[in-house]
């Protein structure tokens, strides 16, 4: 059972976004006078959601107050929850106003950090990425004010879209060129990960329906081959090592 917690999308938004993902419907066709038939499958579709195991909690951004509602959720005798997403953990506020951003984000990581030493559950947070990077490539530095989230996490996993503006051309302007699989690709760049390899995974993304794929075997050795790589001169990425003992090595490269 997952618990989902939200401090900016609204309630109905992730709702949309579940049922475009669950029963493959087009955001655009939900938002613009849809027809009945579509209507009647969307109630269906919500129907079909209400049915998951899945947890939804909108408005709630003190840290305070989403720990106490990890906690029940992960304490109580039935049904309780084995995984928590919470989006996104630069807006959690606490209760008491603290000197800068670093110092609140240091204690909201150590507020999850010993919710999930107490209960032993999957947490997953969501973070904002500052895109300093001249290859667009997202690295451990560009995560956004993130204190000791990237100390205290198990495993950052950055997201990237290599080919967003020309997938976005494309939708302006259909006639610019012919659309590929490539263009709506995203990459996972494992950064760190205290219990395995780092690396790259790709991915197809279908932002119609929210919805993340595997890209085949062929797809992904053609997206490899046409990517721009270092030159033989260009001087190597030094790998990265953490207090833990993890460290990226080859972070750029597929799995």
């Amino acid at each position: 059972r997952v618990l989902f917690i939200t401090l900016e999308v609204p309630y109905y938004a992730i709702l949309e976004l579940l049922a475009c993902c669950h029963d493959g419907l087009r955001r655009d066709l939900i938002k613009a006078n849809p027809l009945q038939s579509t209507r009647t499958r969307l109630s269906d579709t919500y129907e079909a959601i209400h049915r998951l195991p899945i947890e939804l909690h909108a408005n709630c951004g003190d840290v305070s107050q989403i720990i106490t509602i990890c906690e029940d959720a992960i304490t109580r005798e039935h049904n309780p929850v084995q995984a928590i997403f919470v989006d996104y953990v630069q807006i959690i506020r606490t209760r008491t106003r603290q000197r800068t951003d670093l110092d609140r984000l240091n204690i909201i990581s150590e507020a999850f950090r010993q919710l999930k030493s107490d209960h032993k559950v999957m947490l997953f947070l969501a973070s904002q990425l500052n895109r300093k990077s001249a290859d667009g490539i997202p690295k451990l530095e560009d995560l956004k004010g993130s204190g000791d989230f990237e100390q205290d996490a198990d495993t950052v996993m950055l997201l990237h879209r290599p080919n967003k503006e020309l997938a976005e051309r494309e939708d302006a302007d259909p006639t610019v060129l012919e659309r590929t699989v490539f263009d709506d690709q995203m990459d996972f760049y494992i950064r760190k990960n205290r219990h395995g390899k780092t690396g790259r995974v790709s991915f197809r993304w279908d932002g119609a329906t929210g919805v993340i794929s595997e890209m085949s075997d062929d797809d992904r050795r053609a997206s490899d081959r046409t990517r721009v790589t270092r030159t033989s001169d260009a001087k190597p990425k030094e790998a990265r090592r953490y207090s833990d003992g993890s460290m990226d090595s080859e972070p750029n490269l597929p799995f």
